[in-house]
């Protein structure tokens, strides 16, 4: 049986980039949201990479974004990280270089690495 290959084009407004690997896709978010992050500290605007939409949160200290509409338990540490819009995460939840798609919901004390979680996927306590 033939190995099926996946890419994935992702538009963000003037820019895109493309990704075979879910390593790559990572650390181009990641790249992108890094841009974004110092061009808004410069006030440059003619390279904006990253249009956010109202009421979106930004971490410029851990290089992450957390969209409109999510809930946040206490003591949530994330580093390179995105959050899509109205995600729900517990207590204690620690994730690392990782993509919430939305309305993900994470139980308390959950830990992720390097990890891409799909549109609406829940996940229990303690994972």
């Amino acid at each position: 049986k033939a190995k099926k290959s996946y890419s994935v084009l992702a538009y963000v407004q003037k820019s895109a980039f493309r990704s075979a690997t879910i390593p790559a896709y990572l650390y181009a978010s990641k790249e992108m949201v890094a841009k974004a992050l110092v061009n808004a500290n410069t006030g440059n605007n003619s390279e904006n990479l990253l249009l956010l939409p109202p009421n979106s949160s930004v971490r410029q200290k851990f290089q992450s974004v957390v969209l409109p509409g999510c809930q946040l338990g206490d003591k949530v540490t994330f580093k390179s990280t995105i959050v899509g819009r109205n995600c729900t995460l517990g207590s204690k939840c620690r994730l690392n270089n990782v993509i919430l798609l939305d309305d993900v919901v994470l139980g308390d004390q959950v830990t992720l690495q390097n990890t891409i979680v799909g549109k609406g996927a829940v996940l229990g306590d303690n994972c």
